[in-house]
């Protein structure tokens, strides 16, 4: 028989190929109440092209087990990007991202099975579908003779050998040397056989590396680090334990001797068991300490909170701490500064992608109320070392995750907002001559006109209305809160999208950013934010970051050359000694007017 019968008959008997492939998805995460879930989004439009509202929605599976599945159906021979991120059930809040790259993979024409661990690599398990016949002939090929059946690798390897034994193209049929069964195999199955035999060759008859990291292994490998560090600590503290007992000892043969002479012997027996009693308690106190934090650390592995990225040393470390670590050369406001037009001209070293990755930069403090006071082991930190002084004045305003102030900007509010400004009537909660001291220091600013603007805080988008009159082609504005804006020039966003459309490469560069009376508030948990006492100037940073070259920054924020302060939580007042670690890298272009007053610079 001719092999174009043979493909004719096999044809006839192999259905054709659904357009899509099923992917099944699986990871391990413990969210931290049951109004949270997981969900994955990706660069596909299936996955929702990394938008959260449309993204595929996992289940737990069984409840409260931990144990997360997506279903999806992805189409045929397509690479595309994903993570899995932590979403409110309603879809109106972003909990985290996944703190790494983005996971990237390729369907073939087999359904796939994608485990993979939070942060960590995956493993991706393809069983090939075939159909064939246990009895009959190439010519009795019924349905009720078929099946459809997934084999472990070595024996589809087997079945797909490369020898001429069968032939391997798109639905043709296959005489298999084993059982002289006819199969009928659908897909190109010679390639992911390819895949498949490479796979063996590795001695893993079941996966697929995509990462090459194995999360088993790696949660493992963790654990033992952690497990090593903790016996050496508590090796140490044995021995520490009899140091003292030693001492202790001598220390109390010579008190006995001398004391023996003033008391009676029945009262110091009773003094020394009181003695060893109360060394007992300080011994199982530190060891059960030990303990605690071997469990701890643990835990937090378990849950997936640990970025593989991280030295093993980061699981000790507090969030403050990493947010010092990463943000590096810049957060050290013991940098000397070169005299510039107005004020000291600041250099760093800005490492973007470790600022925009850092998961606690744009974290909640979790309190039910705005922290009123700076916590001590922070205060030399916010005061740059007693450099700033401090007042108080609290506000207690959370929209870190929530409604913003003003939740809906319609296209109408905004376009009368613009002609307002024009004719000197518009509203802001500043007055007039802070609203004309912006626009004049925006006439100023490079890139603006006919540029893509970011808008940095806007409780109301009065501030927008300035920048689209003075000539802006779009904007886009990163608020607190969420905003709904229907006006086709103005989108929005908020701190967690902003980070992960930064490092997933589709936020783009921006020709010029603007800020008004926003920076100076964060980091001081007024609007729910986490306590960051280089919270401001990170934030000028990575306006930095997504800024062209020769781009432009407006800033307003309350300054004074001589007298600056914190009043705390409501906002910092900037003069000669922070100013310039705030606008770290920026060139000094313009000096504006207005009590907020409003500078220019340029990239």
């Amino acid at each position: 028989m001719s092999l174009t019968t043979d493909m004719a008959e096999a044809e006839s008997c192999c259905p054709a190929m659904t357009e899509n492939v099923s992917f099944v998805f699986e990871t391990r995460y413990t969210t931290h109440n049951v109004n949270q879930r997981l969900a994955i989004s990706g660069s596909l439009e299936i996955l929702g092209n990394w938008s959260v509202e449309t993204a595929v929605l996992a289940e737990e599976m069984p409840a409260n087990s931990g144990r997360w599945r997506a279903n999806v159906e992805i189409p045929r021979n397509t690479s595309f990007e994903w993570k899995w991120v932590v979403i409110e059930n309603d879809r109106s809040r972003i909990y985290r991202w996944e703190e790494r790259p983005n996971r990237s993979l390729s369907s073939g024409t087999s359904p796939a099975h994608v485990r993979s661990a939070w942060n960590l690599g995956e493993e991706v398990e393809i069983p090939l579908k075939y159909k064939f016949r246990r009895k009959g002939t190439i010519n009795s090929c019924s349905e009720d003779e078929e099946e459809w059946s997934y084999l472990p690798s070595g024996e589809i390897l087997q079945r797909l050998s490369k020898t001429n034994d069968g032939v391997k193209d798109n639905a043709t049929p296959y005489n298999s040397t084993q059982n002289g069964n006819l199969n009928c195999f659908s897909g190109n199955q010679s390639e992911d056989s390819e895949k498949l035999l490479e796979s063996e060759e590795n001695h893993d008859h079941n996966f697929v590396m995509n990462d090459y990291l194995k999360p088993q292994n790696e949660l493992e490998n963790l654990s033992t680090s952690i497990d090593e560090r903790v016996k050496e600590r508590q090796s140490r503290l044995i021995f520490v334990i009899l140091v003292l007992s030693l001492l202790i000892g001598q220390f109390t043969t010579v008190m006995m001797t001398v004391l023996s002479r003033i008391f009676d012997k029945r009262f110091l027996k009773k003094m020394f068991i009181l003695q060893i009693f109360l060394f007992g308690l300080f011994v199982i106190n530190r060891w059960s300490q030990s303990v605690e934090s071997t469990t701890n650390v643990k835990h937090y592995i378990q849950r997936s909170n640990v970025n593989p990225d991280l030295q093993l040393e980061h699981a000790f470390m507090k969030p403050i701490d990493l947010i010092r670590n990463d943000c590096g050369e810049l957060c050290n406001t013991s940098r000397k500064g070169q005299p510039g037009p107005y004020f000291d001209h600041v250099t760093a070293n800005i490492n973007c992608e470790a600022i925009f990755r850092n998961e606690y930069i744009d974290s909640g403090h979790g309190l039910a109320h705005a922290p009123k006071e700076i916590p001590k082991e922070l205060m030399d930190e916010y005061t740059m070392n007693g450099r700033i002084g401090i007042k108080k004045w609290y506000f207690d305003e959370q929209y870190l995750g929530k409604k913003a102030f003003t939740p809906v900007w319609t296209e109408e509010m905004i376009e009368k907002n613009i002609k307002e400004a024009k004719a000197q009537k518009l509203f802001s909660p500043y007055g007039l001559a802070e609203i004309n001291a912006l626009r004049d220091g925006l006439k100023h600013a490079p890139g603006i006109q006919d540029g893509r603007v970011l808008v940095i805080g806007s409780e109301r988008p009065w501030a927008e209305a300035c920048v689209l009159e003075a000539g802006a082609r779009e904007i886009l504005t990163l608020e607190y809160g969420k905003i709904i804006s229907t006006h086709p020039k103005v989108k929005t966003i908020v701190p967690l999208d902003f980070r992960m459309r930064y490092l997933n490469n589709t936020l783009g560069e921006f020709d010029a950013v603007v800020t008004f009376s926003s920076v100076e508030h964060s980091g001081l948990g007024r609007y729910g934010d986490a306590l960051n006492p280089w919270g401001d100037i990170i934030a000028i940073a990575r306006a930095w970051c997504v800024t062209k070259p020769k781009g432009s920054l407006t800033l307003g924020v309350e300054y004074k050359y001589e007298g600056e302060y914190i009043a705390f939580n409501a906002h910092r007042y900037y003069g000669k000694i922070r100013y310039p670690y705030l606008t770290t890298n920026w060139k000094q272009y313009h000096k504006g007017i207005g009590t907020q007053l409003v500078h220019v610079f340029v990239k």
